[in-house]
């Protein structure tokens, strides 16, 4: 598919879109990806810095603006909901050119009417339509899909019943997540079919039912995390998506699978009581939010669509939940796993999800064709790569150590299954000697003399026969150095080059200054 842009981010000015646009400066910036920014209004895109040339007009209102925007890329990325109120026209349009798409939505009902409505057109097209793209709903559903694959490697067979359980998180709370909840029941007051969809734990299957019924609604005790547990607020969204990729995946994960979240509160007392609580609060706003005076009470309350919370709310947030994927006959064999993530779940970590997700579609070589897939079902083994390499998103399992691993952009990560050496930077007498008793190899902070070098590995062998051992026969002294690959055309002074080389340089500089200093020769 060729287009002038490989990602498109649409509603960038809006609160998320914002973050969503920092990310990808930061990241993708260095010309290998094509990618613009729009909306409608060119002052408040100005404003994001992005080239005139990568910056697009186009409204939601306008169905032929539309058309021509989806036209321009391979992928759009759209921030911009309730999306049952804003986004319809963007789906059917990309389903219509054959244009990848990813969101945020958490709104099941009109997930189902666009798959319904748009399924067979985008299958025509070629189009990869994929919804829930953040903390909704790429945790649950690559946490159910990395443990589904541990447990087929380990033991060749899925396992019948993952529990997810949010552990502990800190951030704030989605102006976006809020009015579409308030939407929803709106639109449910006027259609009951909103509701009975959103309520059906199978609202996005289409092939047939499993055994799951309703969502955890209440406290209990959970022998299995040995802690009380009280409902999720987002279980009525990330459960269906889960079923819905199991289906999509000609249900990998058996056709009895079940799988539940809830929040994991605490031991005793306490979270008896905290468990009962969080099942009475979330019933409470539930039912504020399902009458008209109520509703309106709640939108003064919670934040509107288009806020979000501060900086160092979004910097200092993260989030921590664990999976339990259960072994069909054997409890001994049961995995666990943790998924975690650096930023405020609901927009920092959201917004990199989100940008990731596009990139995968845009350049990863995936499985899929056109149609309505989820995050695991289209992206599943891509987004476990990208995510914990660039998007501090980590899925790993509780029983193993993380491994050291070098990580690169093009190469992943590579294991460094032996041991890994160990160099010492060096240039004084006591870390000289430290090198010798303790090093297997030794860091230079620059090119130095014959005579230099000389004099420093003798206070390095002295060092290694006070500590009693030889020197590796391999030992051997490296010198520090900062380099930078130049790309065709790019200048010593583009913004690139200047943020992965200018750090280390100063830093330098101002070592070989203070040294020569002390020499008396400085000038």
């Amino acid at each position: 598919m060729q287009r002038e842009y490989d990602v498109i981010i649409w509603g960038a000015s809006g609160f998320t879109g914002k973050l969503v646009t920092r990310y990808m400066k930061k990241l993708y910036m260095d010309g290998n990806l094509k990618w613009a920014v729009a909306g409608r209004n060119p002052s408040k895109l100005a404003a994001l810095g992005i080239p005139e040339a990568n910056t697009l007009l186009a409204d939601s209102n306008d169905q032929e603006s539309i058309d021509q925007l989806v036209q321009k890329g391979r992928v759009i990325l759209t921030t911009v909901g309730p999306y049952a109120r804003y986004g319809s026209s963007l789906v059917a349009a990309c389903a219509k050119h054959g244009t990848h798409y990813c969101d945020l939505t958490g709104e099941v009902y009109w997930m189902r009417e666009m798959i319904e409505s748009y399924n067979s057109i985008a299958q025509d097209s070629g189009a990869r339509i994929v919804h829930t793209c953040g903390f909704d709903s790429i945790p649950s559903d690559l946490g159910a899909y990395f443990l589904q694959l541990e447990m087929q490697k380990r033991h060749g067979l899925p396992a019948n019943h993952i529990k997810y359980r949010s552990v502990a998180f800190k951030g704030g709370f989605s102006g976006g997540t809020a009015d579409s909840m308030i939407a929803m029941m709106e639109n449910a007051k006027k259609d009951p079919s909103v509701l009975e969809i959103g309520n059906d734990p199978y609202a996005l299957n289409f092939l047939g039912r499993g055994p799951d019924a309703k969502d955890i609604g209440t406290a209990f005790y959970d022998d299995d995390f040995e802690a009380w547990v009280g409902p999720f607020v987002m279980a009525q969204i990330n459960t269906r998506v889960v079923r819905r990729t199991n289906e999509l995946l000609d249900f990998r994960y058996g056709k009895d699978f079940r799988y539940d979240e809830g929040m994991l509160i605490n031991k005793g007392t306490s979270g008896f009581i905290g468990a009962n609580a969080t099942a009475l609060g979330l019933k409470a706003t539930n039912g504020l939010s399902g009458f008209k005076p109520t509703r309106k009470l709640l939108q003064k309350i919670l934040p509107k669509p288009g806020e979000g919370p501060s900086e160092e709310t979004i910097q200092t947030g993260f989030f921590t939940i664990e999976l339990i994927a259960k072994h069909p006959f054997e409890g001994e064999k049961n995995l666990k796993a943790t998924v975690t993530g650096d930023q405020d779940p609901g927009y920092g970590s959201t917004a990199k999800m989100l940008a990731e997700s596009a990139l995968a579609l845009a350049q990863d070589d995936l499985p899929v064709e056109g149609g309505f897939w989820t995050p695991a079902s289209a992206m599943g083994d891509a987004l476990l790569k990208r995510l914990p390499m660039n998007a501090g998103v980590n899925f790993t399992l509780s029983e193993e150590t993380q491994k050291i691993c070098f990580q690169d952009r093009e190469l992943n990560c590579i294991n460094l299954e032996d041991q890994v050496p160990i160099y010492v930077g060096a240039n004084g007498p006591k870390a000289l000697a430290a090198t010798g008793a303790y090093g297997d190899g030794r860091v230079s902070a620059g090119t130095e003399p014959t005579r230099v070098m000389q004099s420093n590995m003798e206070r390095v062998r002295r060092g290694a026969e006070e500590a009693g051992r030889e020197l590796p026969d391999d030992f051997h002294t490296s010198v520090l150095t900062y380099s930078c690959v130049l790309k065709a055309g790019e200048s010593l002074m583009s913004d690139r080059v200047i943020n992965e080389t200018g750090a280390p340089v100063v830093s330098s500089l101002h070592f070989w200054y203070e040294l020569m200093l002390q020499r008396g020769n400085a000038a």
